[in-house]
């Protein structure tokens, strides 16, 4: 059983926090249109493509994870 638990946080993981990242850019773009909530709602929006662009190089330059 603890074997399925730590299987499941280490699959989820990171999907996880890509969601997170892009519901705080999307909250902080709608609450926000002055000040620092503009380049936040960039920044916190932009990791999820970051890191798809970082994987799809990694996987056209054919290393393996």
């Amino acid at each position: 059983m603890r074997s399925t638990h730590r299987s499941f946080v280490r699959i989820w993981r990171w999907p996880a926090v890509l969601a997170a990242s892009t519901t705080a850019g999307l909250l902080s773009a709608l609450l926000g249109q002055r000040g620092a909530w503009l380049p936040m709602s960039w920044t916190l929006l932009a990791v999820p493509l970051v890191v798809i662009l970082g994987y799809l190089f990694r996987g056209a330059s054919g290393t393996r994870p």
